[in-house]
């Protein structure tokens, strides 16, 4: 869950996000709107996940092997900051 507040053009998101990804795409998302000169990322986790947490995730999306390692599937690339 995401709060933007914007004052002066500069945005300020806050609020908390389960994986660095998320807090990404609430800024990457931001900085393409018009007119915002910055962005204070105040977005905080929930929790760390673990690696088993992580590997858990993955598989319930792609299978057993992360989806950018298998044939068939449509993403060749692996995630960002793999």
């Amino acid at each position: 869950m995401t709060d933007p507040r914007a004052r002066d053009g500069l945005v300020t998101l806050t609020g908390t996000a389960a994986w660095h990804y998320q807090r990404e795409a609430a800024e990457s998302r931001t900085s393409d709107v018009p007119g915002v000169p910055g962005i204070d990322n105040a977005i905080t986790f929930t929790q760390a996940p673990d690696a088993r947490h992580a590997t858990d995730a993955i598989a319930a999306r792609c299978g057993a092997m992360p989806c950018w390692r298998r044939t068939r599937c449509r993403s060749r690339r692996p995630p960002a900051g793999w």
